[in-house]
């Protein structure tokens, strides 16, 4: 049999950025596609999070690396610093799949794939401070500069949205043809060819879905958390013989939501959840009315997809990347107003046509975001760019 540099390419994965949470379903999905598709490329794993490390350990024949497994994060953070190039080196990989930023000192070329808008914002340093302190401040303009550092040395970019590459190129104009975008994909539900026949036409009772993150909010609000609550509060006030539920899932303790629930007098109608594994998620999904995603900081967005692939309607703010993933297949709002979700909300209540339309759309929009090509698009660009020169960062 002939062996192909698709067979023969050595990939290094640096994932000391990633931490528990989408970039985590991420980067997991892309390695059992390619475990899978390509069972005798190498692939290294290099991480210094346990959950990151536990999670990756399972997932067999991948060489895993742990970085300072156990300390804390200064500590981690120099062992990227000054350990990682020279391990990276010494394994001598074809190409580097790095995350959000160059590993500075690697020898080997750089594919580098951002999954969030964070070091993408424009960085106005006195009103950061305000918001998040001085500490805080520094932290976001450094993860900023070094992500520019990115943009202008890897071998090739990778965005996970349109609307993620087009605000790069805002920075970085020069980058455009090496700027290529690489949708994730949704894991679908066993029983997802038998949701078109089901899901449309099936009653709903008035429950709402949130998936919330309580860690982003202590940062800066974007999960909109505020926003959700008042739609919410306004769903009871203009339909006060409806008995709404809502349903917050998400990590962190969920204690800013608590809050806002108690301010608007809701927290008889709301319950939290702090996890699902993913089958009882999509169950809990399946029976929801829609899900409520008032997000207005997306890179990708991976909610309203596992929503749309579990034959549930969403509603999302007109922010970020959600009009593009989510297209006409859901219903798009004005982000930060509570009752223009409010009224989308009860539309899909009040009328179970337009519901079922939404439920019909979401499922054939969904077809679209697979993970098997996902995988591909992005093993083709690491295997275009293997052994090329590294550019100097």
């Amino acid at each position: 049999m002939e062996n192909t540099i698709e067979d023969r390419i050595h990939i290094a994965v640096d994932a000391t950025p990633i931490a528990m949470g989408g970039g985590l379903v991420v980067l997991l999905n892309y390695l059992r596609q390619w475990r899978a598709a390509r069972p005798r490329a190498r692939l290294t794993v290099l991480a210094w999070r346990p959950e990151v490390l536990e999670a990756v350990r399972k997932i067999e024949g991948l060489e895993v690396v742990p970085l300072g497994e156990g300390r804390g994060q200064m500590q981690a953070y120099l062992w990227r610093l000054y350990r990682l190039p020279r391990i990276l080196n010494s394994l001598g990989p074809d190409v580097v799949l790095a995350h959000n930023a160059l590993v500075r000192g690697c020898r080997a070329p750089q594919v580098v794939l951002y999954q969030g808008q964070w070091p993408l914002i424009r960085i106005y340093f006195w009103r950061w401070v305000r918001r998040v302190g001085v500490g805080g401040a520094v932290k976001i303009w450094a993860r900023h500069r070094v992500t520019l550092t990115a943009l202008r040395k890897a071998a090739c970019n990778v965005f996970i949205s349109r609307s993620l590459r087009e605000q790069a190129r805002c920075f970085e104009p020069d980058s455009l043809d090496r700027n290529f975008v690489v949708y994730n994909g949704v894991r679908r539900p066993e029983n997802f060819e038998e949701l078109a026949l089901t899901q449309p036409d099936r009653p709903r009772e008035p429950l709402l879905f949130a998936l919330q993150h309580s860690l982003a909010n202590m940062v800066h609000p974007y999960k909109e958390s505020a926003t959700l609550m008042a739609a919410f509060a306004t769903c009871r006030r203009m339909r006060p013989d409806v008995p709404w539920h809502l349903e917050i899932v998400g990590r962190g303790g969920l204690a800013l939501e608590r809050q806002l629930a108690r301010q608007w007098g809701v927290m008889d109608a709301v319950d939290f959840v702090d996890y699902y594994p993913v089958p009882e998620l999509y169950a809990r999904l399946q029976r929801a009315l829609c899900l409520v995603f008032p997000s207005v900081m997306e890179g990708f967005g991976l909610p309203p997809l596992e929503a749309m692939v579990n034959g549930t309607p969403v509603v999302v703010a007109d922010s970020s990347a959600m009009p593009e993933v989510v297209g006409e297949a859901g219903l798009v709002v004005r982000a930060r107003d509570p009752e223009a979700f409010a009224r989308a909300i009860i539309l899909l209540y009040e009328n179970p046509q337009e519901r079922a339309r939404y439920v019909r759309a979401g499922l054939e929009r969904a077809r679209r975001f697979d993970w098997a090509t996902s995988a591909r698009e992005l093993f083709d660009l690491l295997v275009r760019h293997a052994g090329q020169a590294a550019r100097k960062p």
